[in-house]
């Protein structure tokens, strides 16, 4: 994948699933922690995209969203 095919919408629906704290799923809520799939699943991002921008976090967001990184939920 090519870092022009990701568009500033695919980024935002990225951007806001790193700031979600629980998640439902088949009318089950769940906590978010790290690298909770819940993350991927709210994002609705196709698996590639998603995976792309999370290899490339720095690329995209740069300092700006350390704080996803390092944050312990």
């Amino acid at each position: 994948m090519k870092l022009e095919t990701i568009t500033a919408e695919n980024l935002a629906k990225y951007k806001k699933a790193q700031e979600l704290k629980v998640f439902e799923y088949y009318g089950c809520t769940y906590e978010q922690n790290e690298y909770s799939y819940g993350r991927f699943i709210t994002s609705g991002l196709d698996e590639r995209i998603y995976t792309f921008i999370a290899d490339n976090e720095d690329k995209f967001f740069g300092k700006e969203n350390e704080n996803v990184k390092d944050r312990k939920d």
